[in-house]
């Protein structure tokens, strides 16, 4: 039988809001009777906040601000990650047609646009258009005739 060693690490708040997430999954799918240690959690959640240094709070506040930020525009990189895409392969689908050109002017991917053209790949799109693929499919023609070799 395995011996389990507890670490002399104190817990982190990373990680008991963690455990928080897995214990919400967990009573949603298998129910209140796990309330008594979801509860428990938000308790200790609660108490390491109050402990947490006003600097740890506010690059807490900071990291969750960031992470609830969706930039519009888009470098390279960012659209072939958010693509899962290496930047490689994310050209090579620029150059194909799959993925928009960068917007005009500028060296950044639109979301949106991006999104469309999964649409599209995966078929989602391929039943209706409607009016905002189409003004995307109007702005890539407009984009095309000035930038013959874009």
């Amino acid at each position: 039988m395995r011996k389990l060693v507890l670490s002399e690490a104190p817990v982190t708040l990373q990680e008991i809001e963690e455990a928080l997430a897995y214990v919400t999954y967990i009573v949603r799918k298998y129910g209140d009777a796990y309330l008594p240690v979801l509860r428990r959690l938000e308790h200790e959640v609660e108490a390491a906040r109050q402990k947490e240094s006003p600097g740890d709070r506010a690059r807490r506040a900071q990291r969750e601000a960031e992470a609830r930020i969706q930039p519009r525009g888009m470098t390279r990189d960012d659209a072939a990650a958010y693509c899962s895409l290496s930047p490689a392969a994310w050209d090579r689908w620029v150059r194909e047609g799959r993925m928009p050109p960068p917007v005009p002017g500028t060296h950044r991917w639109d979301r949106k646009a991006i999104d469309l053209a999964w649409d599209r790949l995966s078929g989602i799109a391929a039943t209706e258009v409607d009016a905002s693929e189409a003004t995307v499919a109007e702005w890539r023609r407009s984009y095309r005739a000035r930038n013959p070799t874009g």
